[in-house]
Parts: structure tokens; C-alpha cells; sequence
């Protein structure tokens, strides 16, 4: 069986000179990977099955992980073929919030919940140190949570919230 794989670069209205560069490696019959220099942490692969003159690109559903210099997906080969590009991810901004402001009747030991437009840097770290909930003048103590598909996260608090907090 013979599968066609094509790798694209996004140049789009990126003003750099340096673009990401995809490698692809099959690792067995039944299993492609598909890499990409870590320094480019703000892009995801997309793929088409055709490059028409408007392609369908869909994100592809492995998220990528890290072997210290490249990121790196594995994906299965189709009887089709497939087209491949990095595209640069959108700033991702807040979406919504749980509990939303001015919610009532919400129990002091209820986490809460952030939902993002995209999701998070495959490097993104939050901790006490830099994702918390603040009341009286000082911070709740709690434990931060992203979710599997990094779209959204989770602050637990060990600690019931005073009464009125924000």
C-alpha cells in the first residue's frame, strides 16, 4: 500500500524570515511522525486531504508533545492522501468563566473554571505563582488544573472562600 504525505509551511502574513520546518518519519507500517522545532511552540498542525484552490484544513487530533528539541505527533496513514501544515496559533483569550460574575448561590468550596478561545501552549505552566484568586488583600490557597485538551482551567480551592469574594 502506498501513502501519499505532503508537508506545508503557513507563510500567510507572517512577516519572518524564519518558518518552522515539519519532518516526517514513518515508524512502522501503521504509524507516521510528524516533528517540528520546539521554538515554534505557538504553532499546531493542520491537515487536507487535498490543496484545491480553497483546502479544507483541520486541526490534527494528537496534540503534540516534546522530546526536549522538537515537538513531535504521531498519526496513522490514510488511504488518501494527506497535506500537512504548522499554523500559527491565534492569541487565545478567555471565552468564559465559572462561576460568571454576578452568578448567586454559589457554594464557597465551588472551584472555578476558565475557558479559553484555543487552547493553552503545549509549554504553559500555571501555578500557585502565577494563576490564583485573591480576597482581603490575600491570596486563597488552592491548586490549578489544565484540562486534557488545555482549553480550559480548573482552581480548587483548599480553603472556603470568605463570604462576598469575587
Amino acid at each position: 500500500m502506498v501513502y501519499w504525505l505532503s508537508c506545508l509551511l503557513l507563510s500567510g502574513l507572517i512577516a519572518s524570515s524564519a518558518q518552522p520546518v515539519l519532518s516526517v518519519r514513518a515508524i512502522s507500517n501503521s504509524e507516521l511522525q510528524i516533528s517540528w522545532p520546539t521554538t515554534y511552540s505557538d504553532f499546531l498542525p493542520q491537515r487536507a486531504t487535498s490543496l484545491s484552490d480553497a483546502p479544507t484544513w483541520s486541526d490534527v487530533d494528537a496534540l503534540p508533545v516534546s522530546d526536549g528539541t522538537n515537538f513531535v505527533i504521531k498519526i496513522q496513514p490514510r488511504n488518501v492522501a494527506q497535506f500537512f501544515r504548522l499554523e500559527e496559533m491565534p492569541l487565545t483569550e478567555i471565552d468564559s468563566t465559572s462561576p460568571f460574575d454576578g452568578e448567586t448561590g454559589v457554594a464557597v468550596t465551588r472551584e472555578s473554571v476558565v475557558h479559553f478561545t484555543a487552547p493553552l501552549a503545549a509549554d504553559t505552566m500555571l501555578t500557585q505563582d502565577n494563576f490564583y484568586a485573591m480576597a482581603a488583600g490575600r491570596r486563597i490557597l488552592s491548586r490549578v488544573e489544565i484540562s486534557s485538551d488545555r482549553q480550559e482551567v480548573r482552581l480548587f480551592y483548599l480553603e472556603p472562600l470568605p463570604g462576598g469574594a469575587l
